[in-house]
Parts: C-alpha cells; structure tokens; sequence
C-alpha cells in the first residue's frame, strides 16, 4: 500500500491562472503553478496542464471557473510526479490591489515583483531598484512624474516636474 492514493504525501501548490478557454468546458483553468513553472519565457501558457476544479458533492452541477488573474490554492493529484494539477480555491484578484503576481525571493531577504516584465526589487539592505520596459511614471496624490527614454543616468530629467512653488 505505499503508493495508495494519500499515502505518498499531499502536495499542494499556489498558483496563478492564465487561461480559462478550456474546450471541454469543465471549469479547468491553465494554471502558472509559483515554484514548479516558472516564467512564460520558461513554460508558455499553452503548455501548462489542465487544472480541475475540485466542487463539493452538494451542489448543482455548475462548473464556477476562477478569473483570470486570480490566485488558486490546489494539489497534485499524482503527488510528486506534479503533472495533474487540481484546485481547491481561489483567492479573487483585485485590479485595486495592483497584485499580479506573488513576491518572489531571489536572494535571503531580498524580494522581487516582477509583472509583465517590469520589475521592482528591494534587496537586504532596503535599497529599491525599480525597472519599466517602458515609460516610468511616478505619481503621488497631488504630482507625476514621467521617466522615459532613459539611456544612461545622465539622460535622467523629469518630463514632467512639479510646478515651482
């Protein structure tokens, strides 16, 4: 009985869902599973396994699909072997929140959130590198500041400063 169904382990993932098209319509998602995908330049979107969604026995036969977006909680079903994902749950993203991917540790301490390519990064020591693959705009509730075309940090001027005072 060692590789009977729960006795080899429970391994559960969080991941982030980017696809909902499934064409057999059963409610699974394409899920970018933090830790075993890695980016889309690593796996594309389309190579991503089919996530189920696992529904209680009590409920009308509808499959409720998570957004786009949205945050999922699940497991292997095929335990370390990682091929068949299953969610369990979701956690709603907020386009409020700004949240579109979770932080990522690349070195003790130091945290990276890195979205579409454009990437903040605080490192141990609490300095802050921000990267945009386009224009940076920097706003606060009253100014906004817009950075762009920088070639080297002498080109650094601010499009738009603030009004004298």
């Amino acid at each position: 009985m060692h590789n009977f169904l729960g006795h080899d382990g429970f391994v559960w993932w969080i991941g982030q869902v980017v696809s909902i098209d499934d064409p057999l319509t059963l409610g699974r998602c394409r899920v970018r599973i933090f830790g075993y995908h890695g980016e889309e330049r690593d796996i594309p979107d389309d190579d991503l396994p089919w996530a189920v969604s696992i529904h209680p026995v009590n409920t009308p036969n509808l499959y409720g699909t998570p957004r786009v977006g949205d945050f999922v909680f699940g497991f292997f079903l095929d335990a370390l072997a990682a091929q068949e994902p299953a969610m369990l749950g979701y956690f709603p993203y907020s386009p409020e929140t700004g949240t579109k991917s979770f932080s990522s540790v690349t070195e003790k301490d130091s945290v990276v959130l890195d979205v579409n390519g454009a990437k903040i990064a605080i490192d141990s020591n609490g300095n802050v590198t921000i990267s945009a693959k386009g224009t940076l705009t920097l706003k606060d509730s009253t100014n906004t500041y817009t950075l762009g075309g920088i070639k080297s940090g002498l080109d650094a001027g601010l499009v738009n400063p603030p009004p004298a005072e």
